[in-house]
C-alpha cells in the first residue's frame, strides 16, 4: 500500500544536520554532538529529518546537481584540490520517501577499471529499489582505493548523493570486486558507522 505519511520534523534537528553536512574536521566533531542531543533517544527521527535537511542543501559549490532520472547515469564529480572525477549513478523507479544505496567499487590497476565496470558485474543482481553508486577513481593505478585521497573522495562523493537523493541512512552498503574488493575493506574500516554491511569479490 501506499507508504504512511511522516511525522514533521523539528527545526533545530534539521538545522543541526545543514551544519554536520557543511562542516569539517572538528567542527564537524562538535556538530555531529548537536545532532546526537537533538536526536536524544530516539534515532529513528534521523529519517524524518534528513529529507528536510537535503533539501535545505542542496548540491554543494562546484558541483552539479544530480537529474533525477533513471537509468544508469555517468556524472561529473569535482575532487577537493579542483581535480575531475565521474562516477556512475542508477536511480530506482519507485516513489518510496526512502531508498537503500549500494555503493560498489571497481577493481582494475594501471590503466584499468571504471564505474561501469563494476556495474556491468553486479548491477543486476542489486536489489530494484536501490540507488547504486559506482565511482571511478581519479587515476587508474594499482591498489588505488587504499589511498587515503580516494578514501576522502568516497566520503565526500556519498555527503554529494545523500544531500541530493533520498537515501535510507540506515541502508548504506558497500561492495566491490578485485582491486575494489580490498577496498571495501580500506574504505569502510575509514567509516564503520556509515555501513549497514559490506561485502567483497575477488
Amino acid at each position: 500500500g501506499p507508504e504512511k505519511a511522516r511525522p514533521v520534523p523539528a527545526d533545530g534537528l534539521v538545522d543541526a544536520l545543514v551544519k554536520y553536512w557543511k562542516s569539517e574536521g572538528e567542527a564537524r566533531d562538535k556538530a555531529l554532538k548537536a545532532v546526537e542531543s537533538q536526536l536524544g533517544k530516539k534515532p529513528e527521527k534521523l529519517r524524518d529529518a534528513a529529507p528536510a535537511a537535503w533539501a535545505k542543501l542542496g548540491p554543494e559549490k562546484d558541483q552539479q546537481e544530480i537529474p533525477r532520472k533513471g537509468g544508469l547515469q555517468t556524472l561529473p564529480f569535482t575532487l577537493p584540490d579542483g581535480g575531475k572525477a565521474s562516477f556512475c549513478l542508477q536511480l530506482p523507479n519507485g516513489d518510496s520517501q526512502f531508498h537503500p544505496l549500494v555503493l560498489c567499487l571497481h577493481g582494475g590497476g594501471a590503466g584499468a577499471g571504471d564505474g561501469r565496470q563494476i556495474y556491468s558485474y553486479l548491477g543486476s543482481l542489486l536489489p530494484a529499489d536501490a540507488i547504486i553508486l559506482c565511482p571511478s577513481v581519479p587515476k587508474q593505478v594499482g591498489n588505488a582505493w587504499d589511498e587515503s585521497s580516494n578514501h576522502r573522495y568516497v566520503e565526500d562523493l556519498l555527503r554529494h548523493v545523500t544531500r541530493q537523493v533520498p537515501v535510507d541512512p540506515d541502508r548504506i552498503y558497500v561492495c566491490g570486486a578485485s582491486m575494489g574488493g580490498w577496498g571495501t575493506f580500506t574504505v569502510s574500516a575509514d567509516f564503520l558507522d556509515r555501513w549497514a554491511a559490506c561485502a567483497a569479490f575477488s
